[in-house]
């Protein structure tokens, strides 16, 4: 790690952490003035195993998996809590985690019948394959390029605008079960609001639409799972496709303009 001060910034640049797992990358830059705060940050983290430090502080540690992270921001304010107001940059995050429990997706939504058997047998729980977030950052709004977790069961599909002036964001998130299932309720959520005070949104429609299916479920799922086969439980190809959007696209951000001066 190399730091510095002058003339009032303070820079870490770089920092770099190279272990059996993969590396880090890092550097960072803060500068206060009178008038505004500047900060500019980037990371690098290519498929690091995080599981080589869990064990380095807890050598019976379970935890692991895979992690990148792709971030390059600059921001400036008026001061550090509203630093964020003049944020441009992107954030890109990819997590392929061991042994994680899917609870927290699927309790919410895949099935009530699949939840409930799930807790009475604890060794078939599913797992969660991947979960993929990116945004990009424009005068302080930060809007979804894409937003995709998979599990064994489901797949979560999102959006999100979060506005840093404003103090407000609207998120939503679409679950869907990989496979035709009795009695279930994957109703799309919706978060919107003002930081301090936002609440869940949900489509009556939708929701309406969701109940008939419910429903109706011993009658059209049987010939759905006929007639249709459900995606793969590992999600391999899944996750792979939505990361190498990510990483097709930063390709495209580096390579020369072709386009024609008019």
């Amino acid at each position: 790690m190399t730091a510095a001060l002058q003339d009032g910034r303070f820079s870490v640049d770089p920092l770099n952490l190279h272990i059996p797992g993969g590396s880090v990358e890092m550097s960072f830059a803060l500068e206060p003035t009178e008038t505004h705060v500047s900060l500019e940050t980037t990371a690098r983290i290519e498929r690091l195993d995080y599981g080589i430090l869990a064990r380095r502080i807890d050598p019976n540690s379970e935890t692991g998996g895979i992690i990148s992270v792709d971030v390059d921001l600059s921001t400036r304010g008026p001061d550090l809590k509203r630093v964020l107001h003049g944020a441009n940059g992107h954030i890109d995050f990819g997590l392929w985690p061991r042994d994680l429990n899917a609870d927290i997706f699927e309790l919410w939504a895949v099935n009530v019948i699949s939840a409930l058997m799930k807790e009475m047998d604890k060794e078939q729980a599913s797992r969660v394959n991947c979960v993929i977030v990116r945004f990009q950052v424009d005068d302080g709004v930060m809007r979804d390029r894409v937003i995709f977790a998979d599990t064994s069961n489901m797949r979560v599909e999102g959006s999100a605008v979060i506005d840093f002036k404003q103090r407000s964001l609207q998120v939503k998130a679409g679950p869907k079960a990989k496979r035709p299932e009795f009695f279930s309720m994957a109703v799309p959520v919706g978060l919107s609001g003002e930081f301090e005070d936002f609440g869940i949104t949900l489509n009556p429609v939708v929701v309406g639409g969701k109940a008939v299916a419910f429903i109706t479920s011993p009658v059209h799922v049987p010939l759905r799972r006929i007639f249709k086969d459900g995606e793969p439980e590992d999600g391999e190809q899944a996750c792979a496709e939505a990361w190498s959007a990510v990483e097709l696209e930063a390709a495209d951000d580096e390579a020369p303009d072709q386009s024609p001066e008019w």
